[in-house]
Formats: C-alpha cells, structure tokens, sequence
C-alpha cells in the first residue's frame, strides 16, 4: 500500500499507529451491535476493555514510532518550502 500511496515504510508505519485508537466510535459500533443483537451482552465488556486499552496504548506507541522526522512528516517553514531535491512542496 505504501507504494500506492508514495509514502515510506516509516512514515506508513506513523500513520497507520495513528489510527489505531478510535475509541468512541468503536463503543458506539459496539453498543449499537449489541442492541441488534449482533454483539453478545457476554462479549461487550471485552470489547469495552481493548478500546480502554488501546485508547491508553496508542499514545504510547506514537511516541516511540514517530520520533524520527522525514521530509514526509515534516512541515517546512514557507522560506524552506521547494528547496529539498526530489520533493515538490507547495
């Protein structure tokens, strides 16, 4: 996927740990797949915990995996802007 986006495998590794953590969308899928019964009463606490726990885990791991900077993650002041070789910046 990385190829087809012209991202790296760093900068593909940064944005795919941020999306891990979409909790409350996830409580709300969980909470409405349980009304319809699609969802067991016995199997939402377990779900309810892995959004806790990745919500809390995610910050973690962003800021192990996003502390090298790449001219993909980094946004250059406008006097800077088109002066790195092989990049177009606007």
């Amino acid at each position: 996927m990385q190829k087809l986006t012209g991202f790296g495998s760093y900068d593909s590794m940064s944005i795919g740990l941020g999306m891990i953590s979409r909790g409350e969308v996830a409580l709300i899928v969980a909470r409405k797949g349980a009304q319809a019964g699609l969802v067991s009463e016995k199997m939402f606490p377990a779900i309810v915990l892995m959004v806790i726990v990745t919500t809390l885990v995610t910050p973690l791991l962003l800021k192990v995996g996003m502390k090298k900077q790449t001219p993909d993650n980094t946004e250059l002041p406008p006097e800077c802007q088109g002066s790195l070789p092989g990049k177009d910046y606007i």
